[in-house]
């Protein structure tokens, strides 16, 4: 029984490796971002021109890509801007990018030591497999991944997320009250995305992990096969 938890172990553990891994790609990729802000807005014409309609703005670990250009009339178009830009990221978008540059830089060393430890619990699971005792420096090595992912994610949520939504809010009540349109209304709303929760799911397979293997004793089951039967 013991050696078929230890095989349990090892594939959530790989599984989860893979998944923070993937989560780490959010650093600068769009499409494993690890949120997004959607604002919908009024069809509204400026200067002969019809705005009005949904765009979406994507924040990585390191960056934001953003178009407005549907909703707000702007030339910009879509652009990526850097957290660490200190011209672009001026002004009004000074405290979102410190926030998140913070974050994302607190994420990016956290999740890589997570993904070194993961490596040597699974070297520990392993070891446990064929009859060494380590029970406590296997379930602690995957706590400490585990906290590590956790307070991640937890970072995220308490920093950049929550600037995001409040920079962009002065964003488009500032763009409006300018062009004298104050009738027109913007639902802003703020969404996880891909990075966090692959994150997430990587922290939810280490914690089982964990658990399994705090709650199996440490035994060599003999003839027993590592891919299962005897």
């Amino acid at each position: 029984m013991s050696g078929k938890r230890h095989t349990v172990s090892l594939i959530l553990i790989g599984i989860a490796f893979l998944l923070a891994l993937a989560s780490l790609a959010g650093a600068t990729q769009e499409n494993v971002a690890w949120g997004y802000v959607t604002a919908k807005t009024d069809s509204f014409t400026f200067l002969g021109k019809t705005y009005g309609g949904t765009c979406k703005s994507y924040f990585q670990l390191t960056q934001f890509t953003t178009d407005l250009s549907s909703c707000l009339p702007t030339s910009d178009g879509k652009k990526t801007i850097k957290f660490d830009d200190g011209e672009k990221c001026a002004g009004e978008l000074e405290d979102m990018c410190h926030d998140c540059k913070q974050s994302g830089k607190s994420i990016i060393a956290l999740e890589s030591l997570a993904l070194v430890v993961m490596l040597v619990a699974m070297f520990l699971v392993y070891k446990r497999y064929t009859g060494f005792d380590y029970r406590i420096s296997t379930s602690l090595s995957l706590i400490i991944a585990f906290n590590l992912i956790f307070i991640s994610v937890v970072l995220w949520s308490t920093m950049c997320e929550k600037q995001v939504e409040e920079e962009y809010k002065k964003i488009y009540s500032a763009f409006l009250s300018i062009l004298a349109l104050e009738g027109v209304t913007v639902k802003l709303t703020y969404t996880v995305y891909a990075g966090y929760a692959l994150s997430c799911s990587a922290a939810v397979l280490i914690l089982i992990a964990a658990i399994i293997q705090i709650i199996t004793p440490t035994q060599r089951a003999a003839g027993y096969s590592f891919l299962g039967g005897r």
